[in-house]
């Protein structure tokens, strides 16, 4: 609770005469958001026998609805301001709601709590009436009411936490209605609307930090505190459903560039009903035209296409070697790598087909079964590598293009052309940027996949050396924060232990936790990494508080290409863990995922500690 501003202090004594009221009241602690006092009228109110009875209670969890509206309570106190509103309290399951004075005070180990003073039942309001407002106090929608002159009348909490700082800098008095807008004159055409059409919508962008995109719809209606004319607004956040839209747009076009320029026939599948949504020119030279109308006619077996794709949108495989149907019902050996996609804003499966057969002829089928893995795996490996460098063409190509567009559309508005040329030109540069920032993803996923290849056939250089594993970590989480100061790291613990690492392998490990961390962390980031040891071991554990891992997932997170089902929208390639497992091996060590109490992931890293041979022959290197 350091740092934090307290409240005006509330002695004893004060407590004691409280105590002898006969209007019920309670204290609520902020920093342990429990209730940590009451009078005897407020014992009554939370059916408790004790004070100490009622601490012992467990508030928690509490709803997001009342989490901001506390957190709204706690950033108004801290201006000295207070709250008269109605409260639901739930003492035992048992509904009571009361209107109550809130403000803020501090007692002895509380510097921040909150002093309630309820000043009546509310059961002059029928019961839809409190249902109404329980409702529009739990919603996620953004509620206000407004003067007509665009004074704030009152928000609901979810209003109020995303318009805080905005609110503080307006002030009391001056116009939050107008204000909010980034264009000033949507606010009077949408008032001219309503007045004619007695609601009035649109969808703007805001002036709040970050310039936010907002549906808006807006109401003329009665104030019943005052009887004149007030303006309700109703108002949700659509900024990702915009950004989202956009970029489907822009991945789509980068998806038909690199498809046509693909020399592997490529197919693109909807999951609902397994229509073909796309086909390359590749696929149509390659395949029999039974695709066309019918994907099961290009399998050799019936049921091998329901089967590929329950296997691939369950994410328990991705990769597959089978015979398929060609142009002429020649059947030959393919190798399918398929991905989970969206396309034309639906649900979709990329199928990437390799024709195998100049491979597969130089297998000996009655080998030993386990060469005759070996030679498949090889085989794998060797397509893969073949497919990463072959993609790298149509994506110089397309990247290439794109610089010529953008450097067309400068030379054009240096020469001052028309204003309306100039609006569509820019547009052309818009999307020439996000087809770019598409082409640096595929690079940076092929850069990964071929990182991974190196790692599996033993082309990974390893240098090793005597580290201090924690100083290690404490530097790199050092250099980290300097360019990503979102994220903070704690390195718990004063063990001093050495291990046999490569400083380069062992970074990108660290990188891809900590970016993990940061990423599928929503808000401010935390990682905490704690080290252990054993006789034969040094053991780091690595535990972050964002969105988790599905349990049933977990064992899966190391394979290529695989992500949790709890990832979408967010970047990333599936290939980090799988790479992380690669260089930890590389070291005679592991990582795996281990049980996690409380939300986000915990990993654990496995370092073997050095012979007495490797002491004598490595370096020691201290940070």
């Amino acid at each position: 609770m350091s740092g934090l501003p307290a409240f005006p202090y509330l002695s004893d004594a004060s407590l004691a005469a409280f105590d002898q009221l006969m209007t019920p009241m309670h204290i609520f602690s902020f920093g342990n958001e429990q209730l940590i006092w009451a009078n005897r009228q407020g014992l009554d109110v939370w059916n408790a026998s004790s004070v100490d009875e009622l601490r012992q209670r467990d508030l928690r969890p509490f709803s997001d609805a009342t989490r901001i509206r506390l957190a709204e309570y706690r950033l108004a106190f801290e201006r000295g301001e207070d709250r008269t509103e109605t409260w639901a309290l739930y003492p035992e399951g048992i509904a009571k709601p009361r209107l109550s004075h809130c403000f803020g005070i501090s007692i002895e180990g509380h510097p921040q709590a909150m002093f309630v003073e309820h000043l009546l039942h509310a059961d002059k309001l029928s019961m839809n009436e409190l249902r109404t407002l329980e409702a529009i106090r739990h919603t996620p929608l953004m509620i206000s009411l407004h003067e007509m002159s665009g004074s704030m009348l009152l928000r609901n909490p979810s209003a109020a936490a995303k318009f805080a700082d905005f609110d503080k800098a307006i002030g009391a008095v001056g116009d939050h209605f107008r204000a909010m807008f980034a264009d000033p004159d949507e606010a009077e055409r949408l008032l001219v609307n309503s007045s004619i059409n007695r609601e009035a919508n649109t969808t703007t962008v805001m002036n709040l930090k970050g310039s936010p995109s907002h549906a808006i719809a807006i109401s003329l209606v009665t104030d019943p505190g005052t009887g004149g004319q007030a303006i309700l607004v109703r108002q949700r956040d659509v900024t990702e459903s915009i950004e989202a839209q956009r970029r489907l747009a822009a991945s789509e076009e980068a998806l038909h560039l690199i498809l046509s320029l693909n020399e592997n026939p490529v197919l693109v599948i909807a999951v609902a009903d397994g229509a073909l949504l796309l086909a390359n020119s590749a696929a149509e030279n390659a395949l029999c035209k039974a695709f066309e109308s019918d994907l099961t006619g290009i399998f050799e077996g019936a049921d091998t296409f329901k089967t590929l794709c329950a296997e691939l949108l369950a994410g328990s495989k991705s990769t597959w070697q089978l015979r398929m149907r060609g142009s002429n019902n020649r059947l030959f050996w393919a190798s399918l790598s398929g991905i989970r996609i969206r396309f034309r804003d639906a649900d979709a499966i990329t199928l990437i087909i390799t024709d195998i057969d100049t491979f597969k002829a130089d297998i000996t089928l009655g080998a030993n079964p386990e060469d005759f893995e070996r030679q498949i795996g090889a085989i794998q490996r060797k397509l893969l590598a073949i497919a990463s460098h072959e993609f790298r063409t149509p994506l110089a190509i397309i990247d290439s293009a794109v610089q010529r567009i953008e450097s067309r559309v400068n030379a054009i508005q240096k020469a001052n052309s028309l204003s309306d040329a100039l609006i569509h030109l820019q547009e052309v540069s818009a999307r020439s940027s996000r087809i770019r920032n598409k082409v640096r993803r595929l690079t940076r996923i092929i850069e990964d996949t071929l990182h991974n290849l190196g790692a599996a056939i033993g082309q990974m250089a390893f240098y090793p050396v005597q580290t201090d594993v924690a100083e290690f970590i404490r530097a790199f989480a050092q250099g980290y924060a300097e360019s990503h100061p979102r994220l903070k790291v704690i390195v718990d613990g004063d063990i001093s232990v050495n291990a046999d690492i490569d400083h380069d392998l062992f970074s990108r490990v660290l990188t891809n936790l900590f970016s993990n961390a940061e990423k599928y962390t929503d808000g401010p980031a935390e990682l905490q990494v704690k080290l252990t040891l054993n006789e034969r071991n040094v053991f780091v554990y690595f535990r972050d508080f964002g969105i988790g891992i599905p349990q049933q997932e977990q064992a899966l997170m190391f394979d290529d290409f695989l992500r949790g089902s709890n990832a979408l929208g967010r970047s990333g390639t599936g290939l980090g863990l799988a790479i992380s497992r690669q260089i930890m091996t590389i070291h005679d060590g592991e990582i795996e995922i281990v049980e996690t109490l409380g939300p986000g992931t915990t990993f654990r890293i496995r370092f073997p500690r050095p012979t007495a041979t490797n002491r004598a022959t490595l370096p020691t290197v201290a940070f």
